[in-house]
């Protein structure tokens, strides 16, 4: 509906992030029922590894000597190299 029918969307469901205070931990969490301790101890171990306000999760990257890993360096240096020159057009 986003893409074909915005003003039934908006008529419908608001106009978008009307409801951006549902994304908001502090003001959620007041009616969040409690949750049991194998699912908070899940919780507790995403939210140590994402960064909440921006999505970005840590620690995803391979480590270490594997093909992987070090395929991942290789590609991670070429960006480095690579995304500077994309930003300037040059």
């Amino acid at each position: 509906m986003y893409d074909t029918d915005r003003e039934r969307l908006e008529k419908e469901y608001g106009i978008m992030d009307t409801y951006w205070m549902l994304r908001n931990p502090a003001f959620v969490n007041q009616w969040r029922p409690e949750h049991t301790p194998s699912i908070k101890q899940m919780e507790e171990f995403a939210n140590q590894q994402a960064d909440l306000d921006s999505g970005i999760y840590k620690g995803l990257d391979p480590v270490g000597d594997s093909d992987i890993a070090l395929a991942w360096s290789r590609i991670s240096q070429n960006w480095e190299e690579v995304l500077p020159e994309l930003i300037t057009g040059t």
